[in-house]
């Protein structure tokens, strides 16, 4: 029976309810602290690292936050951004690419020999050195997703090969210089045109960020990409095809590490062997600060962009205290294994 808003049952008393329940308190939801915060939410942590950043930055260096150094930084994390994106579906799907940096330097030298070598035009040059990537990057599909190659091992093959071939390219590794001509406003522009003051290697980023932001979110297909990465096993016995979202993946990847070197030959005006060199360790990091889990199935474009702005404002800051690239190669690795330090106590708790 019910009186009076207390559930009263056969055999007891309304003295012995309001006893029970004076004896067992309802029970309270735990409070949520700083650390679970972070572990639910690091693009939190992310914001408040980037503020300290600019904030130190800012303070020691007048020139910071100037539009001028402002888009430089825009300009230079472009280039990063872009591959990163993609290599946030590489690293969801539990897998890593070595090969960009390689992939980068080769797409410059056959863009560059393309134009001075063999005179083609600009616009076939472009699409010519964005194919060179986007065949790499099959070629490091094929060999991870066909033939169960690890992904480290696949990737740091074709990295030397891509390497390699951007020396042969430049005949005893020597780059291949553009110049800067009136006749290639087009290819120009890629790398060093803006549109309202904004650099359009920025731009560049910001639509490919966007486009594989949507997918993941909005399409059947990106939300199987993050099922294949939680747990590879349950997702081919529900009938996902495992080998397909990795093969994506790493094309992907190849075609925007293209689209990145032939963004290098315009900024620099040439083809360069030796071009890029290291830069798989920025993107990496920039990937991992920005959330994407080291063990897949979990990743966000919105934690990469962030990761890639702080690796960008970590570098530009102290290039401009006159710190040494040495220093600075340091320094990222340092956050890398910070980052992932972090992956590893947000998922395995307080211990290491």
């Amino acid at each position: 029976m019910k009186r009076e808003g207390v559930v009263m049952y056969e055999g007891t008393t309304a003295l012995d309810t309001v006893a029970a329940q004076e004896a067992c308190p309802p029970r309270e939801e735990p409070s949520r602290n700083w650390w679970a915060l972070l572990s639910d939410m690091p693009q939190i942590g992310l914001l408040i690292m980037l503020a300290v950043l600019v904030l130190f930055f800012a303070l020691t260096t007048p020139t910071f936050l100037t539009f001028r150094n402002l888009a430089i930084l825009a300009g230079s994390i472009s280039m990063i951004g872009i591959v990163a994106a993609a290599m946030t579906l590489v690293i969801i799907g539990g897998n890593l690419d070595l090969s960009v940096a390689g992939i980068i330097a080769l797409t410059s030298m056959v863009v560059a020999n393309l134009i001075v070598g063999w005179q083609w035009s600009e616009g076939a040059s472009v699409v010519a050195g964005v194919l060179v990537g986007l065949v790499v990057g099959v070629l490091n599909g094929f060999l991870v997703a066909q033939l169960g190659i690890n992904s480290v091992i696949a990737t740091l093959a074709t990295y030397s090969i891509a390497r390699w071939s951007a020396y042969l390219l430049g005949t005893k590794g020597r780059s291949i210089p553009l110049g800067y001509a009136e006749e290639r406003p087009f290819f120009d522009s890629i790398g060093q045109g803006t549109v309202l003051g904004v650099p359009v290697p920025f731009l560049i980023m910001v639509v490919i960020l966007t486009a594989i932001w949507l997918f993941l979110t909005w399409t059947r297909f990106g939300r199987e990409f993050l099922a294949v990465g939680g747990n590879s096993l349950a997702a081919l016995l529900t009938g996902i095809s495992v080998r397909r979202y990795t093969f994506f993946a790493f094309a992907l990847t190849g075609l925007c590490a293209g689209i990145c070197g032939v963004i290098f030959a315009s900024r620099l005006a040439g083809g360069y062997p030796g071009g890029a060199m290291g830069w798989e360790l920025d993107i990496i990091a920039a990937v991992f600060l920005g959330g994407t889990s080291l063990t897949g199935g979990q990743g966000s474009i919105l934690g990469t962009l962030l990761g890639v702005i702080i690796i960008g404002s970590l570098r530009n800051g102290m290039a401009l205290l006159g710190i040494d690239i040495t220093a600075q190669n340091i320094a990222t690795g340092s956050v890398l294994l910070l980052a992932v330090l972090y992956d590893r106590l947000r998922r395995g708790g307080t211990e290491l």
